[in-house]
């Protein structure tokens, strides 16, 4: 069944804050491929998959007043931390869904100032696929 984005959450293992949240992109992981074409190959060329998938990023925007997050968090020596994405529980589901994944703070911009808008930081989370890799739990 579909629904709405209302009720999302994200959290971080080590860095700390309360973010009104207003949106979160979904975190794409795509495996290029490889061209493995010989010149004795005909009719097609040939490729075989990445071993290695390709973390995306999470561009999350938040009301300006609700503070944001620091890129001078100290993470340890490889900046990395677990971060996790809660969806909304569907209507008479029992658990909500989840994307669990190795990621790092890696921009922050400041909110526009605008007659008549509502001020917005962005922030982007690298994911890094360190230490939780990437993990998708389906709600229920």
């Amino acid at each position: 069944m579909a629904d709405t984005g209302n009720g999302a959450s994200l959290s971080f293992s080590a860095t700390t804050g309360s973010y009104q949240i207003v949106s979160i992109s979904g975190l794409e992981v795509t495996r290029d491929v490889i061209e493995v074409t010989k010149l004795s190959d005909t009719g097609r060329k040939r490729f075989i998959r990445d071993d290695l998938a390709e973390m995306g990023e999470v561009t999350v925007s938040a009301y300006s007043d609700a503070g944001a997050p620091s890129l001078f968090t100290d993470h340890g020596a490889d900046l990395d931390e677990t971060v996790t994405i809660t969806y909304p529980q569907q209507p008479g589901g029992s658990t909500a869904g989840t994307v669990v994944f190795g990621g790092a703070i890696t921009s922050i911009k400041s909110a526009d100032a605008e007659m008549g808008e509502i001020m917005l930081i962005e922030f982007t989370v690298k994911g890094t696929g360190v230490s939780a890799g990437y993990t998708f739990t389906e709600g229920t």
